[in-house]
């Protein structure tokens, strides 16, 4: 649920308008899903993309606990439009928060937001929602990794998965233009698969500095999101970090068991990952 792209550079006005709110990258989460067909039980899903398989509280890169149910079921197309990948197969996905975020002092800066239901007030206590973009949490804890989110989606067929890191790519374009730029940096990482993707940005830079916000240095939510496609899977990782952490190597240790543990549960033909190894 948590997947996240930046919807930038896609045309001129894009460019010049810069980023907003981040929004879910995978848009198949099970809600959603259920709306247009039914959600299939875990084990009904391809092996691969059963979240059950994916790490546990205990590979976490810092103490965590589930910040919410797992999420899995059938795909309903790129940022929730129309135009769906009719391939797909089925997803999986946990999301996991700090410990801290909920008890120590840092809870004192996750701030549970209010939602509207039905006309009446729900208070919403999930600390990866209420993670705040800026402000003390990120100088008190400067090194510190707040949630991860791992997903693996099943396109049923390469050029689907293709397509998928295509549109990645595009609404993932770094944007340098002064005040309104949307500090999305491209990061180099060892490749996995057939492909692999990664950007980072801070989810907290409002511009205005007059300077390009590429060449600005981090200072708050600092969230990173990395992608690797195996043939017709795949994998993905976020993190939001504080601008210290080193999330890419947290990341990138996450998606090597994922795309070696996964697959040896499921038999060795479902990935071609863990064959070249």
């Amino acid at each position: 649920m948590h997947r996240r792209v930046l919807v930038c550079g896609l045309g001129a006005v894009a460019a010049i308008a810069g980023c907003g709110r981040t929004v879910d990258s995978f848009q198949t989460h099970a809600d959603a899903a259920s709306t247009s067909a039914p959600t299939p039980g875990i084990a009904s899903l391809p092996c691969l993309v059963r979240p059950t398989l994916l790490p546990s509280a205990a590979d976490m890169p810092v103490p965590m606990t589930r910040a919410e149910p797992l999420s899995y079921g059938p795909s309903i197309g790129y940022l929730g439009n129309t135009d769906p990948y009719p391939t797909d197969k089925g997803f999986g996905e946990v999301i996991y928060a700090w410990t801290g975020l909920t008890n120590g002092p840092a809870a004192r800066f996750d701030m549970p937001s209010t939602s509207t239901t039905s006309g009446n007030q729900a208070r919403d206590t999930n600390p990866v929602d209420n993670l705040p973009s800026s402000g003390p949490l990120f100088t008190d804890y400067p090194a510190q990794i707040f949630d991860v989110s791992l997903e693996i989606d099943d396109f049923g067929t390469g050029p689907a998965a293709e397509r998928w890191m295509t549109q990645s790519r595009q609404s993932n374009r770094a944007n340098d233009v002064p005040i309104r730029g949307n500090l999305v940096r491209y990061v180099t990482v060892p490749n996995l698969g057939d492909d692999t993707f990664a950007t980072q940005h801070d989810r907290s830079y409002a511009g205005g500095s007059g300077e390009s916000p590429q060449l600005g240095p981090f200072v708050g939510d600092v969230y990173t999101d990395i992608q690797i496609r195996d043939g017709m899977y795949v994998y993905a990782v976020s993190i939001d970090a504080a601008p210290k952490a080193d999330a890419v190597s947290a990341a990138m240790r996450l998606l090597r068991l994922m795309t070696t543990r996964e697959p040896a549960s499921c038999g060795s033909t479902a990935s071609g990952v863990a064959r070249a190894r």
